[in-house]
């Protein structure tokens, strides 16, 4: 009964590494992993992938070693860090290089949603459920089914959506044909008033009136002025 409640205070409270050696223990693994993790691991910022979740959880358990002076001096576990993210690298390199790799690593996406009607197959396989597939669509924007054209189980995890853009191609196909129809009006009569002689005859002729009839105006207008 002792040992349950018996607590050593000394060990405890007292540290067993000097202020210097937590100081240069720190830094130095802090600086280490940061440049490795720059060298090594060159990728653009995005999604968190399990296979980086992975590669984060082990460094951080070697990390715990030389940080704590459990046995480790700064060096070893250095050289155990630098191997987990050489793997890293290897395996995405590898990836990169063959299909077969690439499809263990990174699987195919898997359809979800085809014209707002969701693949209750693909849902089992996904171990997903429609409550759970309508809220991956809420975070789209999407707050009915009948919205989606397209909708994927992506490799990382993640559902990326294509929505429906309905009426704009039925819009521009109405307004693609209504101007079509309507140059080809405007053509047909264009054509018929210019290029018919009877009309354009005539033409000339009110315009010969008008003008005679101005003429006519602006000589009364002088006379009177006399």
């Amino acid at each position: 009964m002792e040992k349950l409640f018996h607590v050593d205070w000394r060990e405890l409270f007292l540290p067993q590494m000097s202020l210097a050696e937590m100081f240069v223990r720190g830094v130095c693994i802090y600086l280490a992993v940061c440049i490795l993790m720059r060298l090594v691991l060159k990728r653009q910022a995005g999604k968190v992938g399990l296979g980086d979740l992975l590669v984060v959880t082990l460094v951080a358990g070697v990390c715990r070693n030389p940080l704590a002076a459990d046995k480790y001096a700064i060096p070893d576990g250095l050289g155990v860090i630098s191997v987990i993210l050489l793997c890293s690298y290897a395996v995405d390199w590898l990836a990169f290089r063959f299909a077969c790799i690439r499809y263990l690593v990174h699987p195919p996406a898997v359809l979800l949603v085809k014209d707002g009607v969701a693949d209750r197959a693909n849902l089992r396989r996904e171990l997903l459920t429609e409550k759970r597939l309508e809220g991956q669509l809420r975070s789209h924007g999407v707050t009915d089914l009948s919205q989606v054209a397209e909708a994927w189980m992506e490799s990382n995890g993640e559902v990326s959506v294509v929505k429906h853009q309905a009426g704009s191609d039925g819009a521009t196909a109405r307004k693609r044909d209504g101007g079509e129809s309507g140059a080809r009006r405007m053509s047909n009569v264009n054509s018929a008033t210019l290029w018919n002689p009877a009309d354009l005859q005539n033409c000339l002729e009110r315009q010969r009136e008008r003008l005679r009839d101005a003429e006519a105006d602006i000589d009364d207008t002088l006379r009177g002025l006399k």
